[in-house]
């Protein structure tokens, strides 16, 4: 049987007059990222020490990588997913990439990735009447098109945008992209 013990010498532990406070809370729908369907899941349990101590960092920016390992199957997709869409009700805006053997991360891939993540930035700071940084962001995503920049180019450019933004890239099954090897020898340092 619960019990509360209070150290006051009121009566009331609260006032049946008063009416009661309604907290907001903005709602969550927690659906899989585009091309991710293995990182979600109808009922996700346990993992709230992790997100606990991710989702702080991660918005304040205090934190800006984090890289979740373990075997198949542990939940990693669903556990970044479930980062993800609570970073986004933040006004983060998603990249996600996902990966595989079928369908390797390449510049390509990762230009168009980028260039959607801007041209949607774009239209948010237009919306709130940041035509500046809108205009910038739409020439950025349009940059990223143009084989006449090195791709090299493009990319730093891209990077160099993510870091002054509110940009979650997720990298999903980054491991299909390296050789046999080479997995064993990162997972082992």
């Amino acid at each position: 049987m619960p019990v509360i013990y209070v150290a006051t010498n009121q009566i009331q532990i609260f006032d049946p007059d008063k009416p009661a406070e309604v907290l907001t809370r903005q709602n969550m729908v927690l659906e899989a990222l585009p091309g991710m369907k293995e990182g979600h899941a109808e009922h996700f349990v346990g993992r709230r020490g992790e997100q606990q101590r991710l989702l702080p960092a991660l918005r304040s920016g205090d934190l800006q990588v984090v890289i979740i390992t373990g075997q198949g199957g542990s939940g990693k997709s669903t556990l970044a997913t479930r980062l993800a869409r609570k970073l986004e009700t933040s006004g983060f805006i998603l990249i996600p990439v996902p990966s595989s053997k079928e369908n390797p991360l390449n510049s390509a891939r990762l230009l168009q990735a980028f260039g959607d993540a801007f041209r949607k930035a774009a239209r948010m700071h237009k919306a709130r009447g940041n035509t500046q940084k809108a205009d910038e962001l739409a020439v950025l995503a349009e940059n990223l098109n143009n084989p006449k920049i090195s791709v090299e180019s493009r990319l730093h450019d891209a990077v160099a945008a993510l870091n002054e933004g509110r940009f979650l890239l997720l990298l999903d099954n980054f491991e299909s992209n390296l050789e046999e090897a080479d997995r064993h020898g990162i997972l082992c340092q």
